[in-house]
């Protein structure tokens, strides 16, 4: 098998950008983030009014810290992307995209032809980018390269008065799977921390007889360790995918079949357990990068050379 160079997914330019299959499984997992985040802090929300009503002091300062963190996650996401995704997403079903040079200017602004942007994510660089819009108010979506994801982006009148440009980040799956894996593991972490130590203020809080305190605990720990596991399964492929991407990776011919597993060499199907950009990586490329040799119920990581790609996919 050879090591591969080429071949990665690209915006349609010949119709409309939000008509290809990837980029409306991109915004349909944005408009599910953007509707979650509401979700949760409503959770955490009630459990801290919940505990002021109860008088315990310490749980609701607990419960207030979440509440505070994921209130401002969730505007920091709304301003991003929230608020303008219905707009972008009639500007993606209406135009093609256009590929354009690029210059980073800072930490979210570039130049891209004549016009000035500022990204709401990660600017290219690889200095190219495609552009749909801008629209009459001045949105525009950006794509870059190999991912479907459509970046929201301002068109501003003037260049800003501009910081530091970004530093220069390892755009590799390797450096992709560090980042998915780093993060994974810190938001497992601080959730469940932050679950134990509001769980076990509110039984000390209340203070019932010790027997009776004894088995809340048990009850309690029971329940976070059934919860917990199954957390921890669910993200256990980005935990993993860092070691997984440890080996070279090597090309195989493949495709994505109707149900989503995708056909590795005729004889083989790969499971995607993690890895957003992995099927359109296939589609486009018909190929597929694994690290490691495919045989059946063996779990691999998978990516795409120089671009920040990652997955992790179970054989069978």
């Amino acid at each position: 098998m050879e090591k591969a160079t080429s071949a990665v997914w690209q915006p349609r330019e010949d119709g409309p950008a939000g008509r290809d299959p990837d980029v409306r499984l991109a915004q349909w997992r944005q408009v599910w983030v953007r509707d979650r985040i509401p979700r949760i802090w409503s959770g955490y929300v009630f459990v801290a009014l919940l505990c002021l009503l109860l008088g315990l002091p310490a749980s609701t300062v607990l419960a207030a810290v979440a509440v505070l963190v994921v209130g401002a996650f969730m505007l920091m996401y709304w301003l991003r992307v929230g608020r303008t995704l219905t707009a972008v997403g009639r500007l993606l079903e209406a135009e093609p995209a256009r590929l354009l040079d690029v210059e980073v200017l800072d930490r979210q602004v570039v130049r891209a032809g004549q016009l000035v942007l500022r990204l709401a994510g990660d600017v290219p660089t690889s200095g190219r980018l495609w552009l749909v819009g801008p629209s009459p108010e001045g949105l525009a979506a950006v794509f870059l390269e190999g991912i479907p994801r459509p970046v929201h982006a301002k068109v501003l009148p003037e260049v800003p008065r501009l910081g530091r440009p970004p530093a220069a980040r390892p755009q590799d799956p390797q450096a992709a799977a560090r980042r998915a894996s780093t993060v994974a593991s810190w938001r497992l972490g601080l959730r469940w921390a932050h679950a134990i130590a509001i769980t076990v203020a509110i039984g000390l809080e209340l203070a019932p007889q010790p027997a009776v305190l004894a088995w809340l605990f048990v009850i309690a720990g029971v329940l976070i360790a059934v919860f917990l596991a199954r957390s921890v399964l669910r993200a256990l492929p980005r935990l993993r995918l860092s070691r997984l991407l440890a080996a070279e990776l090597v090309e195989y011919p493949a495709s994505v079949r109707p149900d989503w597993s995708i056909a590795v060499e005729t004889d083989l199907a790969a499971k995607v357990l993690w890895g957003p950009d992995v099927h359109a990586s296939v589609r486009a490329s018909g190929r597929l990068w694994i690290a490691g040799t495919p045989a059946a119920g063996v779990t691999l990581g998978v990516g795409v050379p120089d671009l920040p790609i990652a997955g992790v996919v179970r054989f069978s």
